[in-house]
């Protein structure tokens, strides 16, 4: 496989894979003398010391008129390369750009480096399938499920925000709402929930909502949405005599700040924010007979 800048060697060493080649001008640069694909290095890796390995190059910029690349070669842990071979493979693709097809086993190694993950859409070869979610395919969910090391920000195997609370948890917070309610219902309404195949909801609390509002920001800005004109309010578990806590999970921006400058250094402004509120994270009271919106959390082993 030689995909995107990356591909895969065979050697006692890290050594064993690199050569030395001179420029014209007299200068030395690396160069990989043995590319192999994921199947050769299956079937040699553990014979005479020989280990499998992977070479990502990274382009960090030019020198003079040559292109500086940042080199680095991991081992493939033995692990991945006894995993099954089956007969088909995998096609992978994210914003439109198509990889692969990559084995179950090679599979499975990107999804440990996060080169594969629950946003790519997924097309077994060969086949007559169509293109897919990675989590609506039986083994493309399995291999997410036990390799891919989630993390604070990412998509999760329902389709939503992964979020690390205060205590150190990992969650998952719903997509979607599960709909509207009074408080005393919302706990039902999150025990009964199941979205993209997936049960075990819970009710969040208003930390929980607070993360998310926040992770939730931060991925709109990410993807050049830099207002939001509808005002979101979730419930949480918190109740207060005959009031609970709702958090606000998103404001309605209706207010630009001009970017500006202070005398004395530092910056302020640049983004939308709500004229009069309520703003994000605000946790406001309602009576428990209100119908608020209800977005389920479920928890995620770290």
């Amino acid at each position: 496989m030689y995909e995107n800048n990356q591909f895969y060697s065979v050697g006692k060493s890290p050594n064993d894979i690199i050569g030395f080649n001179c420029r014209q001008d007299g200068s030395v640069y690396q160069s990989f003398l043995k590319q192999h694909s994921w199947l050769s290095v299956k079937e040699k890796a553990g014979y005479s010391g020989l280990k499998g390995y992977f070479i990502n190059f990274q382009s960090i910029g030019r020198s003079y008129d040559h292109r500086e690349t940042d080199v680095i070669i991991e081992e493939i842990p033995q692990m991945f390369l006894d995993l099954p071979h089956l007969h088909f493979a995998y096609f992978t693709s994210i914003n439109m750009k198509e990889s692969g097809p990559f084995t179950f086993g090679e599979l499975a190694y990107r999804a440990s480096r996060r080169l594969f993950n629950w946003d790519m859409y997924v097309y077994p070869f060969p086949g007559k399938d169509v293109w897919r979610k990675a989590g609506d395919h039986k083994f493309t969910r399995e291999i997410l499920e036990k390799y891919f090391p989630i993390k604070d920000g990412d998509t999760g195997p329902a389709g939503g925000f992964i979020v690390s609370t205060k205590e150190n948890k990992l969650i998952e917070v719903s997509p979607v709402d599960a709909g509207f309610c009074s408080w005393h219902d919302a706990n039902e309404l999150c025990e009964k929930f199941s979205y993209n195949g997936i049960s075990e909801w819970r009710f969040p609390s208003p930390e929980e909502l607070s993360s998310y509002a926040a992770i939730k920001r931060k991925f709109l800005r990410d993807n050049k949405v830099y207002q939001t004109t509808e005002k979101i309010i979730n419930w949480s578990c918190l109740q207060k005599g005959d009031k609970a806590v709702a958090v606000v999970t998103q404001e309605n921006e209706d207010e630009f700040l001009p970017p500006y400058t202070y005398p004395m250094g530092g910056t302020s402004g640049g983004y939308h924010k709500s004229k009069h509120g309520p703003w994000l994270c605000d946790k406001i009271e309602f009576p428990v007979t209100d119908w608020i919106a209800v977005r389920p959390v479920r928890d995620l082993k770290r």
